[in-house]
């Protein structure tokens, strides 16, 4: 098995999870790097869907939470696909909480899921590869 597809064992990613928390208490780049992960390792999205998300694309309120991936953005043009977020409480109250905070910084429901925060990328959608290496730091 080659280096970029090793199993992740689940004390590392509790470890991931802990220390990307720690660290979102002061930044929303590491709020924002705990959904990437989340999503990436818990729901299987590619890097490619999640930098493709838009807010319109998560249903967070209601009793069916879930995530669309539209056709547009799933890899390989496949069909596109509804990911209930009610399988588990914590990636649930992760991503909604993130949800919440792009609503609060003004986003409407077209604009990016992830986007840049610092002040020169505020806003903006970031780029697949972006993404990967938000990933792979984490």
């Amino acid at each position: 098995m080659s280096a970029k597809y090793q199993r992740i064992h689940p004390h590392e990613i509790l470890a991931v999870q802990r220390d990307l928390r720690r660290r979102g208490m002061r930044s929303p780049s590491a709020k924002q790097n705990l959904v990437i992960f989340r999503l990436c390792c818990c729901y299987g999205l590619r890097s490619c869907e999640v930098a493709g998300l838009s807010l319109r694309d998560l249903t967070v309120e209601g009793p069916e939470p879930d995530l669309f991936l539209p056709k547009q953005i799933v890899k390989r043009k496949e069909r596109s696909r509804h990911i209930p977020l009610r399988l588990d409480r914590e990636i649930f109250y992760d991503v909604s909480r993130w949800h919440r905070l792009r609503r609060v910084q003004g986003a409407g429901p077209q604009d990016p899921f992830v986007c840049g925060q610092k002040a020169d990328q505020f806003g903006r959608r970031l780029p697949a590869t972006t993404v990967q290496g938000r990933w792979r730091t984490a």
